[in-house]
């Protein structure tokens, strides 16, 4: 993209289909010229004003609006147009192949957003973010996305950068002219610990609400007909998984959306575990379970109560905790204790939640709802918006914090110090995207969706 900066892009930014309107947005020098030569007129700039599209014999597209916005002051820094139309593909595709006739290119993957960023009008950590915001399952990930968006979350990681860029340069400035430079060893201390207060608040904010920025899954599994599928169906709604008493219905995993609170997740239903089984088909579904497992956040693991009354729940703990790889939050339900007669209650554990419920009667349902609820009730204003990359970078700036912790209490190893300060360093200005390289940026730009 870089190469390729200088090019007049043009893109779709509505997705393909039917709708009352659609709009597509052209970015680079041409596009007052590509304005002017499919409106035949004179676009004034920053205001929306009615107009024929007209192709190349002058004759008409359609009638919408366009809106021209001269560079600096768009979203890309460059001469930015938009033409919004009636959302037919017929007059978007001829409206888009007018202006390729014109010397635009069509735009690849998030290379509007890529622009943004190289000319300056946003960070990489914000550019993310406008990725995530399209992706968002959640009300509460929409609210931290967006004080990632308005560059309140980047200026959290500034200010860090800036605490250690003084720490660096005291150390750095002994190292090099230690008969010129004496450091306050004191002084240094303060200012570090300052810098790690800050940093270990920060984390400790991402870390909590980390949950709210992946894709949630909740995965149903247990022994065959202890009721899985009827779990499914009742917390969906509606029959989408078929129930029988046959062993082994279930051959492959169902999943579906749902929403718990303002939150968007996967509700998945997996064959049940039958280690006995022969049958090629049922082997593979139970596969399938153990790969599901392994990647789900929340797990609700279904017994027969009537088949397991002395059974003890911290082996099951024990036993999900080896095949499930991620972390992950257990419930264990007890179901079908209407056959037995028994109230239904929750037994909350240090590791796991015990509930003793009944599918069939919609006896107890509300306490597992109540405890999924809670899980997704998070309100809080200081929620930031970190996805994987994020994450993984402030885990590695953390190591390097605490490995240059234990340099200033072991006699002050300058060297070694100013190694684990600037590898702190590189860590948080690549969350910001100061100094990125060309293939991370590739990479993450062609994440995006295209007209962004």
């Amino acid at each position: 993209m870089i190469t390729k900066i200088g090019d007049t892009i043009v893109s779709k930014v509505t997705p393909n289909g039917i709708s009352g309107v659609g709009i597509l947005r052209i970015s680079g020098e041409l596009s007052y010229i590509i304005s002017f030569l499919i409106t035949k007129k004179h676009m004034p700039v920053r205001f929306a004003i009615y107009t024929s599209f007209f192709d190349k014999n002058s004759e008409l597209i359609d009638k919408g609006i366009a809106i021209f916005y001269k560079s600096p002051n768009s979203f890309t820094g460059e001469d930015v147009l938009e033409l919004h139309s009636h959302g037919s593909n017929v007059i978007l595709n001829n409206i888009l192949l007018r202006c390729i006739e014109l010397g635009a290119r069509k735009a690849e993957k998030g290379e509007f957003s890529f622009r943004a960023f190289f000319n300056n009008k946003i960070d990489l950590l914000q550019a993310e973010s406008i990725d995530q915001l399209i992706k968002s399952n959640s009300s509460y990930a929409n609210k931290a996305i967006l004080k990632s968006l308005d560059g309140i979350f980047s200026s959290k990681i500034n200010f860090i950068i800036g605490k250690l860029l003084l720490l660096r340069r005291d150390l750095e400035a002994s190292i090099d002219f230690p008969s010129d430079v004496e450091l306050d060893n004191i002084g240094f201390i303060n200012k570090f610990d300052d810098l790690y207060i800050c940093f270990i608040k920060l984390l400790e904010k991402v870390s909590k609400n980390y949950f709210l920025y992946d894709k949630f899954e909740i995965v149903i599994f247990g022994k065959t007909n202890v009721g899985k599928s009827s779990l499914f169906n009742l917390l969906l709604g509606s029959d989408r998984s078929i129930v029988s008493n046959i062993p082994g219905t279930t051959r492959d995993y169902l999943d579906c959306n749902i929403n718990i609170g303002n939150h968007t997740l996967s509700l998945i239903d997996t064959a049940g575990l039958n280690n006995s089984t022969n049958d090629i088909i049922e082997k593979e579904g139970i596969n399938r379970t153990y790969k599901q497992i392994k990647h789900a956040n929340i797990l609700i693991y279904m017994l027969d109560i009537n088949d397991n009354i002395n059974l003890n729940c911290d082996d099951i703990f024990k036993y999900v905790k080896k095949i499930s790889t991620d972390k992950f939050k257990l419930f264990i339900i007890n179901n079908k204790i209407d056959k037995i007669k028994i109230k239904p209650k929750i037994i909350v554990h240090d590791d796991y939640i015990e509930l003793y419920i009944s599918v069939k009667k919609k006896l107890g349902l509300n306490l597992l709802l109540k405890e999924l609820n809670k899980i997704f009730s998070l309100e809080n204003d200081d929620l930031y918006m970190v996805n994987k990359r994020h994450f993984n970078l402030f885990f590695k700036a953390h190591k390097h914090l605490l490995s240059a912790r234990k340099k200033i209490h072991n006699n002050f190893l300058f060297d070694l110090l100013a190694e684990d300060l600037r590898l702190m360093h590189n860590d948080l200005s690549s969350m910001v995207g100061l100094d990125a390289s060309n293939e991370l940026l590739t990479e993450i730009f062609s994440n995006f969706c295209l007209g962004k």
